[in-house]
This record gives structure tokens, sequence and C-alpha cells, in this order.
């Protein structure tokens, strides 16, 4: 019965220090949904919610008022509707919400548009004098970052389209930028002083601000789902480190635990996140690839290598199941690609990850998690039945 005992425990080891085998994320094909104009040098963003697609279109040579447009592109009947011309010529101040689109229409104006219903209303920014870097659509809800005309400081405001309500949510020394909501949680990157600076966010439902994550790097480019945030650290403002990366890292708030996902000696975008999904861009070897991480199953997966020497902005929008990017063709115009993920079940994590409560705490210094799981079952139950046959004997 020795031998048997022996046995067991050799196999528990070899379980113990074989990674476990998950099956691959399943993908549909690439398709090209929007290409830019011709001869233009076009720059293109997108933002999406389900089947509907923002494009932003940006034409560097263009001098037409319709050379800087909006165009909303649906995935299931393909038809595409230029919604805004002459939008104001940055970048992705642009967003969609249901049948909602907001965009920057210049001099301190926002315009929300109903698709639907055809019907727009203009919104003032929150300072008279301000520039946004960014606006964020969430339902009736819109979320900025302001800076001010005078001092070029940024805040963060968050304004309730349905009851009329403006609210700073910070008015700090330090400015704010790159904001992110999901639910009651509102995130963004904190200048604290340069080259630093951290992750941060506010509870709306208990009026708290807490750190994400705090560490003396550059740290930002923030997203947020639920209880997780996703953020990008950049070590090669820290003069103590030796052959510094860019690193990718996903915090669950409710759970306070960090993990890192993605490490490039090279380069890495921004990620994003939703549901049971992190997207991003890593550059290897002069060309920029796009990643997928499933949080649920901790798999990670190569999805698509953009065109070789690729120098466009790197922007993409995951949406339920479906992921965009920008890319270039065999011309060098500029492109909208998107894939459908197969996996059943996903994309949402309400449905497929645990600890859903939401909690204001700092979270944990970086710590990759473990657990027994399944093999520390198989194990306990082996050493139980060599523990039972020896008494026996």
């Amino acid at each position: 019965m020795m031998k048997s005992c022996v046995f067991a425990f050799a196999l528990m080891v070899i379980m113990l220090v074989t990674p476990c085998i998950a099956a691959d994320i399943e993908t549909g094909p690439v398709k090209e949904i929007y290409s830019g104009d011709l001869n233009q040098n076009s720059h293109l963003y997108v933002k999406a919610d389900g089947s509907n697609v923002l494009i932003g279109v940006i034409n560097l040579k263009g001098t037409a008022p319709e050379d800087n447009r909006l165009v909303l592109y649906n995935l299931v009947s393909g038809e595409t509707e230029t919604v805004a011309t002459d939008i104001y010529p940055a970048t992705d101040l642009f967003d969609i919400s249901g049948n909602n689109l907001l965009w920057y229409q210049g001099q301190g104006i926002m315009t929300l548009y109903d698709f639907k219903e055809k019907t727009k209303t203009n919104i003032s920014l929150y300072r008279d004098f301000g520039r946004p870097s960014a606006i964020v659509l969430d339902s009736d809800r819109i979320l900025t970052s302001e800076a001010d005309l005078y001092s070029n400081h940024t805040d963060i405001f968050l304004l309730n389209i349905t009851t009329g309500e403006k609210n700073a949510i910070s008015k700090d020394p330090k400015s704010r930028i790159e904001p992110a909501i999901s639910g009651d949680i509102i995130i963004w990157r904190d200048r604290e002083s340069d080259p630093f600076a951290n992750v941060y966010g506010f509870d709306l439902n208990k009026n708290y601000e807490f750190a994400v994550h705090k560490e003396p790097f550059w740290q930002g480019m923030a997203d947020i789902s639920g209880d997780f945030v996703v953020w990008l650290r950049d070590e090669s403002v820290s003069d103590a480190l030796q052959n510094t990366s860019k690193k990718i890292f996903l915090t669950n708030l409710s759970e306070n635990t960090t993990i890192m996902i993605a490490e490039s000696f090279d380069d890495l975008s921004s990620p994003k996140i939703e549901g049971d999904y992190v997207i991003w861009e890593d550059k290897k070897d002069g060309r920029w690839t796009l990643w997928l991480y499933e949080i649920s199953t901790g798999n990670q997966e190569k999805i698509a290598n953009l065109k070789f020497g690729y120098d466009g902005p790197l922007n993409m929008e995951i949406s339920g199941n479906n992921i965009f990017w920008t890319d270039q063709d065999d011309t060098g115009r500029a492109v909208i690609r998107t894939v459908a993920l197969q996996n059943e079940g996903n994309g949402n994590h309400e449905a497929e990850i645990p600890g859903n409560e939401k909690t204001s705490a700092t979270a944990k210094p970086v710590s990759k998690e473990t657990g027994v799981g399944v093999i520390g079952i198989i194990g306990a139950l082996l050493a139980g039945i060599c523990l039972y046959s020896n008494k026996k004997q």
C-alpha cells in the first residue's frame, strides 16, 4: 500500500506543477467595416455600444466642413449614416450610449443627439471658458475633464442630463485627467508630481475618494467595468530601475487584489475593459498586435496583427462580444476592423465574475493570486485515501 501512496503523492505533485490547460478563446473572422478618405491622411477613432458603432473621421489634409465628421455604423444592417459634420478636429471627443450620441462642437458646447428621435440638444461645459480633454457618455450622465482656459489646470465634472445637476468630482491643485465611469465609481489619472502619476477613484454613493493603486511610477490610461479597473504602468520614469518595462494591471476593487496581465519591454497601448474581457495592443519587433485577456479563465490570446509600420492613433473599443480597432490597409488608408468573440456567457461581470458588491477600499500591493481549486481538492482526496488505507493495514 505504501507504493500506492507514493504513486498518489507523485501524481499530486505533477498536477500541482503542471499548468492547467484551458480552452482557447474562440473568435470569428476579422472584418473591415469602414475606411477613411483617400489622399486625406485620415485618422479614425471608434466608440461602440451594442451593435451601434460611432466613428470619428479627422482628415488632417481636409479643408471642407464635411472632412471632419461622425459616422454611425450598424453591425447588423451594415448601414452607415453621417450624423455630424465639421466636428471639433481633435481625437476622440465623442461618445455613444444607447440611442444617444455626444460630441464636442467647440467653443464650450457639446451636442447630444438622439439618433432614433432625430433630436439635438446643446449642452454647455461646466466651465464657461473651459476646454475638454475627454468626454464620456454613460446613460443619462456626462463625465468631462476640463482644463481652465487661464491656468491650464484640469478637473473632472459630472452632469446629470435628466436633472440638469452639475457637480465637480475633483477640484484639486493637481490636474486630473482620463476619466472613466461604471456604476457608482469614477476613476481618473492624477498628475501628482511630474513625471509620476497614479490612478484614483471616487464612489458617488459613499462620496468617498480612494487610490486604486499607488506606486512611485507613471500609472494611468485606466478603464473600469463593474468592480474591475485595468491600467497601464510605465516604469521608465523611475531612475532606480534597470531594464524597465510597461505593464498592464487588473485591480478587483471588491476583493482588494491586483494582478499583472501583460508586460512589454517595447511598448503597450492603453487597455480597455468590458465585462469579462480586457484588450490592449503590444508592439513587438516594430509591429503592433492586438491582445485579449479573459478575466474568468485567465486566458490570454493574440487577436490580430496590425499592418507592419502602422503609425496612426492606437484606438480600440470593446462592446459586448465585439472588438473594434483602427488599422491601415495595404494602400496605407486608415480603416476600422472588428472581430466577434464566440465564447458563450461572457461579456458581463454580473453573470460571470464573483464579488460584485462595490467597495471603496484601496487596492493591496501587487501580487499574483493563488488558490488550490480543483487540484487542491483532488490532492486532498488522494491523501485521504492513503491515510485510510494505511490505517486499515
